[in-house]
């Protein structure tokens, strides 16, 4: 039993220790379309990774479809500014984000990203937190990435493609750490209850 598992644990640290490819390319305006895939063993072994199609949802009833959205984008806005707004979060992001960036390869990646919410205000006050930590997050060199807001409406519209090697190793302690942070338990808190 002791050999087995000082076998598998040998195992577990060889696969860890192997640099992973991935190459994507993602655009997203009023549908999503995308395409990626994970290279393993110095290209040896490439399995692609295809979104599933979303399948047919039944009707609905006829509701107020404007006054919906504008409910459910004010609301789900609210709930992102609150998490956001929890103490301590956008440091320690920042932090684990040049964490990683040192773990992260990146030897291809353009990325440009438009958001808004319904409200102007409340594009305004997204971007408020937002912008800052866009600029606050180190870009490699060779890379073009984007972050902008929109205005005249609700928005999400992504534009991108890249190549990234990363050693799985380096990046699990950070992410853990990460995750099971308190700062992050009370953000994801006020992302779940908007307060």
């Amino acid at each position: 039993m002791l050999i087995f598992l000082v076998t598998l644990l040998v195992i577990i640290f060889a696969v860890m220790v192997v640099p992973v490819d991935l190459h994507f390319t993602v655009q997203r305006d009023d549908t999503f379309q995308g395409y990626a895939s994970i290279g393993w063993l110095f290209g040896l072994v490439r399995i692609p990774l295809h979104p599933k199609e979303k399948e047919a949802r039944q009707p609905k009833k006829p509701q107020n479809k404007k006054k919906t959205e504008h409910r459910r984008s004010r609301r789900d806005g609210l709930h992102v500014g609150a998490m956001l707004r929890s103490p301590g979060f956008i440091s320690l992001l920042i932090r684990m984000l040049r964490r990683l960036k040192s773990c992260i390869h990146i030897r291809q990646l353009r990325l440009h990203i438009l958001l808004g919410l319904d409200d102007p205000a409340d594009t305004g006050q997204l971007w408020g937190m937002i912008g800052p930590l866009a600029l606050a997050i180190p870009v490699p060199a060779g890379a073009n990435v984007a972050i902008q807001p929109e205005f005249t409406g609700a928005a999400f519209l992504v534009d991108g493609e890249g190549a990234i090697r990363i050693i799985p190793i380096e990046i699990i302690g950070s992410l853990i750490a990460f995750a099971l942070s308190p700062a992050t338990l009370r953000a994801l808190y006020a992302l779940g209850t908007g307060r």
